[in-house]
């Protein structure tokens, strides 16, 4: 989960990219602003439908121009976002976003973490936007994973990432190679080319690494 690299070690410029407007993302010329989340964002109680379950440092790639990986995940989020899949938001990684981003032993001058919400307000009124949740049998196929995977320490986490993307039937959108490690589960490298409709959308807030 952790941004690592370029990512995690950073030390970004924190700023908007658009002064004096909303940031929310736009369909149709309309779209909510940033601070009014509508609680569109849905769970998906859909196991086996076509999700998408995204990263954190996917997420933190896509907003440090900085980071080696910044283009392409940026491009990878606005695309999806906008999209026909469906994005899959865990609360722990939306936690884990703003926990690293407003990290001043992260980043020299981190997100303020007005904005930092602001940005997970954005993902969470877009239409594309599910929130995986655990199943009553979450533990089942979490217990399992850690033991296959052998995953202690900081890898229980990605385990458990692992575990909710596998029960609703998700690919992961990462770029950790720790998660393969864990059988079964279908990885997906923003950074390659992907066969994704093209869309655009109003930018959110952006911070530059120094």
């Amino acid at each position: 989960m952790p941004a690592g690299g370029a990512g995690a070690r950073a030390r970004p410029d924190s700023r908007r990219a658009f002064h004096g407007q909303d940031t929310g993302f736009r369909r149709n010329g309309t779209g909510p602003v940033a601070g009014q989340y509508r609680g569109t964002a849905r769970a998906s109680g859909r196991p086996g439908s076509a999700v998408i379950v995204v990263d954190a440092n996917v997420l933190l790639y896509a907003y440090n121009r900085r980071s080696e990986y910044h283009e392409a995940c940026r491009a990878w989020l606005e695309r999806s976002l906008q999209g026909r899949e469906q994005v899959g938001l865990s609360w722990t990684t939306i936690l884990a976003f703003v926990r690293i981003a407003t990290n001043p032993r992260v980043f020299e001058r981190p997100l303020p973490i007005s904005e930092a919400v602001g940005i997970v307000e954005e993902w969470l009124n877009c239409p594309a936007v599910v929130l995986v949740e655990p199943s009553p049998a979450y533990w089942t196929t979490l217990r399992e994973q850690l033991v296959a995977g052998q995953a202690t320490g900081a890898l229980v986490s990605d385990a458990a990432l692992a575990s909710l993307a596998l029960e609703h039937g998700a690919s992961l959108c990462t770029k950790d190679r720790d998660f393969r490690r864990f059988h079964g589960l279908r990885l997906m490298d923003p950074t390659e080319k992907l066969r994704l409709p093209s869309y655009c959308f109003s930018s959110g807030f952006r911070y530059d690494a120094v």
